[in-house]
């Protein structure tokens, strides 16, 4: 029963995290990221190097072993020294995948006028879609930021909601 308090009690201080101080948590969660990557990398090319010598006959997969572990440091050392740059890259390839959504949409409607009127409603949300993707395109970290307080609220939400039902039990 403890530990119904513990993850609600968890989920509301992160969500108020998320909620209080976006920016920064995304950051920091950037960089946590990192850190893993960057530890994994280097534990991988310590196994590595330990298991050639030891003479020990790599396989076939274990030959690209040093390759993604370098890789996985210089990956983590980035999101380490560079999270916002992460962060905008990902919003801005979502913002052109809303474009490129509102540009589907508005190319099958205009298909099916040939078999009819379509209502203006029917134009509504490819336009959403589109102004969206803009938006994301030209303020990735803003955007980022205002989706993690959403995720924020919903987290601290599950955490009030957990703690309410486990009252019950």
């Amino acid at each position: 029963m403890g530990g119904f308090y513990t993850r609600g009690i968890a989920a509301i201080v992160l969500g108020l995290v998320f909620m209080i101080w976006p920016g920064s948590s995304i950051d920091y969660i950037m960089r946590i990221l990192g850190t893993v990557l960057f530890v994994i990398g280097g534990i991988t090319m310590i196994n590595y190097l330990r298991l050639k010598k030891l003479n020990t006959a790599l396989q076939y997969n274990q030959r690209i072993t040093p390759y993604m572990a370098v890789l996985m440091m210089l990956v983590g050392l980035l999101l380490l020294l560079f999270p916002r740059f992460f962060i905008n890259f990902i919003m801005i390839i979502m913002g052109l995948l809303l474009l490129i959504a509102a540009l589907e949409q508005f190319a099958t409607i205009s298909w099916r006028r040939k078999y009819g009127a379509i209502p203006l409603f029917f134009y509504l949300f490819p336009l959403v879609l589109a102004v969206s993707g803009v938006l994301v395109i030209a303020q990735p970290f803003e955007t980022a930021t205002g989706v993690w307080v959403l995720c924020g609220a919903a987290l601290a939400l599950y955490g009030i909601i957990e703690l309410l039902s486990s009252s019950r039990i």
